[in-house]
């Protein structure tokens, strides 16, 4: 018998696929927000290079990577974990989480 006929295999399919269209709609849904947040906050002058930068981030992706290389995955995905815990001060000390409204610029 094929390994993927087993019925124990078949059984998570629903559940996890459930989880994956949930996790995909709440990123394309925070995504949307904080593109709408970045661009109202944002004057309309600056705002190419607010989102030139914010698109930089993903090039973490590859310093990531080399990392990973230089010093193994557990590792790089301490540090990596340590710098995404430390991302979260500027906006955690920020007046931001206490906004309740927004002037668009």
């Amino acid at each position: 018998m094929p390994l993927d006929a087993t019925p124990e295999r078949h059984s998570l399919r629903a559940p996890v696929g459930a989880r994956e269209a949930g996790l995909a709609t709440a990123f394309l849904v925070a995504n949307s927000q904080a593109v709408s947040l970045r661009q109202l906050a944002t004057a309309p002058d600056l705002r190419g290079r607010v989102n030139a930068a914010y698109r930089f981030i993903s090039w973490g992706a590859i310093a990531g990577g080399a990392l990973a290389t230089l010093l193994g995955p557990w590792q790089a995905a301490l540090i990596g974990a340590a710098l995404m815990a430390a991302a979260t001060l500027p906006v955690a000390l920020s007046p931001v989480r206490s906004m309740t409204t927004l002037e668009p610029h």
